[in-house]
């Protein structure tokens, strides 16, 4: 994507309301033009170290965290790691097609425009983490 339009850096501490815990993002990126910020997000099933599952589905954590940066104006996008590994340049093209969506600004879509399209991946349950960390799922990608 064209420099100059977009700000970007890798996380961000964001403080909870009513608690001393923060929030924090894997991704930032801002849209220079209109100031459209968006969290984005790189979600693994299970911790690398305790295999302890993370991000799933019926857990109900990561809802709680998408409404507190949608509250507050900023756009999340979730990736799996898989994608983000697998198809990183589909992911990008799902990013600059969202800032499309939002603000008419198509310069980074154009840019992608002949990247296949990215195929979503289901989020997972608990269940689902347990047997991916038992089976050590992510040594297939990464």
């Amino acid at each position: 994507m064209r420099e100059g339009i977009f700000s970007s850096n890798m996380g961000g501490e964001f403080p909870i309301p009513g608690t001393s815990l923060r929030y924090s993002a894997d991704f930032i990126m801002v849209h220079q033009p209109t100031g459209l910020a968006i969290d984005i997000e790189i979600d693994e099933p299970y911790d690398g170290r305790t295999g302890k599952p993370h991000h799933c589905v019926d857990r109900g954590k990561d809802s709680q965290r998408n409404q507190f940066f949608l509250e507050r104006n900023w756009v999340v996008i979730r990736f799996s790691e898989l994608q983000v590994v697998k198809y990183p340049d589909a992911c990008c093209k799902v990013i600059a097609r969202v800032i499309f969506q939002i603000t008419g600004d198509y310069r980074g879509l154009v840019q992608l425009e002949n990247v296949v399209d990215l195929l979503s991946h289901k989020q997972w349950t608990v269940k689902e983490a347990t047997y991916m960390a038992k089976n050590k799922f992510r040594n297939s990608y990464l």
